[in-house]
């Protein structure tokens, strides 16, 4: 059965309504936002459980870290884990930055449904 989801705003987040009615998505663009979803998931931006995540899992804000090595390899694991990203050809994260003055890091990445290449960056605001 195909995964279907209502569309979040890539900006606001917020559940994108046409006419009255939810817009629905599917296929490879649900795939993308649930990516986004589980990289803003464990990288902290959801606050309101403090037992998952980057920081429950390695006990540091992820400003605070000095290697980037550690937040692209769990990152990694994070798309790979979502339903429907493709193992062949393998999802990579193609960059990663964190800017200390605005705190925002950003990964760029791209990972596989069947053959069709999805891109996208995740940005967060860390703590």
């Amino acid at each position: 059965m195909p995964l279907v989801d209502a569309k979040l705003d890539p900006v606001t987040h917020d559940v994108v309504f046409v006419g009255g009615d939810i817009v629905v998505i599917s296929g490879p663009e649900e795939i993308a936002q649930a990516i986004r979803i589980a990289l803003k998931f464990f990288l902290g931006e959801w606050f309101l459980d403090r037992t998952a995540g980057w920081l429950a899992v390695n006990g540091m804000p992820l400003g605070k870290i000095r290697s980037m090595n550690a937040v692209r390899a769990r990152a990694l694991q994070v798309i790979q884990g979502v339903e429907g990203v493709a193992a062949d050809p393998p999802a990579q994260i193609t960059d990663i930055r964190l800017n200390p003055s605005t705190r925002k890091l950003s990964i760029d990445w791209v990972a596989y449904v069947g053959k069709t290449r999805l891109a996208d960056t995740t940005e967060v605001l860390t703590p």
